[in-house]
């Protein structure tokens, strides 16, 4: 991560995020190290509501982004279940606000 990537993560107050799924199998560990080695990090946790996104039972769908995009976020909301969307999945949606371009 470079010296960049965390001053974007500190002004943004969103450098630590949170899990409220308390089970863990061998997949996440790869994932969260496919996105230490790529500069990706995860946002589920550090903007918006922090709620499971599988039927209320764990967190099996990610947003992930890198630093940059982060000050761009404007919203993010897991939605309640519905098998009008999915079996078991719960829709997320974002949502990024456009850069201005300085005149």
């Amino acid at each position: 991560m470079s010296l960049e990537d965390v001053n974007i993560l500190l002004e943004s107050d969103i450098l630590h995020g949170e899990n409220i799924d308390i089970h863990c199998n061998n997949y996440v560990y790869k994932f969260i190290e496919f996105c230490r080695n790529n500069n990706l990090f995860i946002v589920n946790g550090r903007i918006g509501e922090n709620k499971l996104t599988c039927k209320d039972s764990s967190t099996v769908d990610y947003v992930v982004c890198n630093a940059f995009l982060f000050k761009l976020f404007k919203g993010y909301i897991i939605h309640d279940y519905s098998n009008l969307y999915s079996d078991v999945n719960c829709p997320i949606t974002f949502e990024i606000c456009k850069k201005k371009k300085k005149q």
